[in-house]
């Protein structure tokens, strides 16, 4: 089965429900690795009960960041999008998605 991802222009806030967050420190790429996989993704995770899309974007980043009880086993920086993604499916269009966006690379 192949997925399929969409970018839109504009959405309504209540139908998210999960924010990933591409983000750069000192000119690289920030990638997570979870404790029980070899592969990188970008921060993110699920929306939390009366929760907007905004505060579950800077929630997800701080736990996956900055925080030291949580899932992540380590943060890593890259100037280019890692070849072992854990959503291979979808993390290369976000990351062109950001590039595009941002025009920078």
């Amino acid at each position: 089965m192949k997925l399929e991802v969409k970018f839109y222009n504009e959405v309504n806030d209540k139908d998210l429900k999960f924010a990933v967050i591409m983000a750069r420190y000192d000119g690289k790429w920030i990638f997570c690795k979870h404790k029980e996989r070899e592969t990188y993704e970008i921060p993110g995770g699920h929306r939390e009960l009366d929760e907007t899309i905004l505060d579950t974007a800077k929630r997800e980043f701080q736990e996956e960041t900055g925080a030291i009880e949580f899932e992540i086993d380590k943060i890593e920086f890259f100037n280019n999008i890692p070849i072992n993604l854990t959503y291979p499916e979808i993390q290369p269009y976000l990351y062109n998605k950001a590039i595009e966006i941002k025009g920078i690379n």
